[in-house]
């Protein structure tokens, strides 16, 4: 869809509820906005540890009393029994993905849900003794690789396993003779460094797994420089929480400093928080919940949870000090695919209800806003997968994810012009293509990225685009110094002439639109309308009385359904 021109320095896209909500709110969060569940609506405990949303959009939800399933209507539960493929353990603390199809979940073991054929599994960490078992299957973390390794924290040491559940490299971090007089106490939590490497904090400090290698080691100041000044680590009990791979929010809990980390970058920031000690409000129970690349949310280490955002570009963050659900103990937060929020509590579960407007909002990359520092948005067209954002002042054609609202590629067209880059106008070509104005017409393959210019008759030098619209009969119609007509069926371009009759009069056709009736309007110094049926200039709107200071221009209209402008 094309949208009116918004002239913007930010993409600004506004989503209809219950179709595309966000999770930055045109409202701020409001605790009385959200429905809870618990144990009466058919949840097995009230005590919600993690959630997870499969491709069929259902809800799992862990809890201390079993696992759930929710289908927006119903809760299904699962528990230990007496069938080996069972839930090991009724309290589940924790859950997340091994890949797209595989849900894990885990307490003492690991329960192994492939969410698309229903089958179950458990994995345990072997043991000699098996009264001791649980000691080494006491999980504080899993994390997994693109290839199906899964890689296992517990208490008792470190494990790897292979695609198809063999254990491939195993760390102990007691011996033999400690096994029983010991209480085991090694593992705390891992984190993502990098592409091939895992972050261990551990009783004893951080530790580096390589998973390419198999090999484990504590680390050293030059295993990863940026993080050099935490290696004191435990003996300052940092909260290194991560944000995604290789970027981390780590707490100083004797100070109110907050460091961002993004070790693939090099970026390091320091930002102040209202706290005199982060430790009294963030701790080992606390976790940094990552809604997008740069909204993120911090749960308390005794209840509610705090929102900050973050620029990834500067690692500048922002931190709102107001404290959501302060009457909860906050386990976990996720944002389902429809960008509602879901918050799991030790008195159930809520989930936030997407009755309002919401606004998500994506920056121009800092560096393109240098190298053209009076760039502005014309236009916006939306595909599947993609947004497409026109830009005037030499920005060319900008490429977004749709879903995570993340810059892609720059289209560039100065090859074909000095002024080519500015675009102000974006329509479907067809067959994954864009028909594009930028100073002339021109269709670009969003497959390969070839760009072709199309040939306008009677085109002078200076001329230029500055709208194109698409009628109910798929006819492309093209306003510039001349209105051009593309055929729908056989895509050949006919030209009306501009300086005609009635059409002088507005100047120039800036906007360009259909009414309900078929026709076609365009706006410039007023208003003036080409009738389909005629095929003439017929009606002619250049005087708004109401206008204190009479001015003729008109920069934007839409025609509703029953003909109005």
């Amino acid at each position: 869809m094309s949208l009116p021109k918004p002239f913007l320095h930010f993409l600004i896209l506004i989503a209809i509820p219950m179709f595309w909500n966000s999770q930055v709110a045109a409202q701020d969060l409001d605790e009385s906005n959200f429905t809870r569940f618990t144990k009466q609506q058919g949840l097995s405990n009230d005590v919600v540890s993690s959630m997870a949303q499969d491709s069929v959009g259902h809800i799992w939800i862990s809890t201390f009393s079993g696992l759930n399933r929710f289908n927006g209507g119903n809760f299904v539960q699962f528990h230990n029994n007496n069938d080996s493929l069972s839930l090991p353990s009724e309290e589940i603390t924790g859950m997340t993905w091994l890949d797209c199809h595989r849900l894990v979940a885990w307490a003492n073991g690991l329960h192994i849900i492939n969410t698309r054929t229903g089958e179950t599994r458990n994995l345990f960490i072997p043991c000699e003794d098996k009264k001791l078992q649980y000691k080494f299957n006491w999980i504080m973390g899993v994390s997994s690789s693109p290839q199906g390794d899964i890689y296992i924290l517990t208490r008792s040491g470190f494990y790897h396993f292979d695609k198809n559940y063999q254990l491939v490299f195993r760390y102990d971090a007691y011996s033999k003779n400690e096994e029983n007089i010991k209480v085991f106490s090694f593992g705390r939590s891992m984190l993502r460094l990098d592409d091939h490497r895992l972050m261990i904090l551990a009783v004893n400090g951080i530790w580096y797994y390589d998973t390419r290698k198999k090999q484990i080691k504590k680390a050293e100041p030059d295993d990863c420089p940026i993080l050099a000044s935490f290696l004191n680590y435990p003996d300052y009990n940092y909260g290194i929480y991560e944000v995604s791979q290789g970027a981390f929010i780590i707490a100083n809990p004797i100070s109110d400093s907050l460091t961002y980390v993004n070790v693939g970058s090099g970026i390091k920031t320091v930002t102040r928080l209202p706290f005199k000690n982060l430790g009294d409000e963030f701790n080992y129970r606390s976790e940094v919940v990552s809604i997008s690349d740069s909204v993120l949310y911090f749960t308390g280490n005794e209840s509610g949870f705090y929102k900050m955002t973050i620029d990834p570009g500067t690692g500048h963050i922002s931190f709102y000090p107001h404290k959501y659900f302060p009457l909860y103990y906050c386990r976990h937060l996720m944002e389902d695919r429809d960008h509602v929020l879901w918050v799991a509590t030790d008195r159930g579960l809520f989930r936030q209800n997407n009755t309002q407007l919401h606004i998500r909002q994506a920056e121009i990359p800092a560096w393109l806003e240098a190298k053209f520092p009076r760039i502005v948005i014309d236009d916006i067209y939306v595909t599947k997968d993609k947004i497409y954002v026109a830009t005037r002042r030499n920005g060319g054609l900008l490429e977004f994810d749709k879903k995570k609202l993340e810059f892609l590629r720059r289209f560039s067209f100065e090859k074909f012009s000095k002024y080519a880059n500015n675009i102000l106008s974006i329509v479907s070509a067809g067959d994954s293509s864009l028909y594009i104005a930028g100073g002339s017409l021109f269709k670009v393959n969003l497959k390969n990225g070839n760009i072709s210019e199309i040939g306008l008759d009677q085109w002078a030098n200076g001329d230029w685009i500055s709208d194109m619209v698409r009628d109910r009969a798929n006819n492309l119609w093209i306003a510039a110094e001349r209105m051009y007509k593309m055929d729908g069926v056989s895509q050949q371009i006919s030209t009306i002439p501009y300086r005609i009759g009635k059409y002088e009069r507005v100047e120039k056709g800036m906007v360009i639109q259909q009414d309900a009736e078929g026709n076609i309007w365009m706006a410039g110094h007023g208003l003036i309308r080409y009738n389909s049926t005629t095929n003439d200039f017929d009606r002619v709107v250049d005087s708004f009385p109401f206008i204190k200071m009479p001015d003729r221009q008109v920069n934007s209209f839409i025609a509703d359904a029953k003909n109005n402008l």
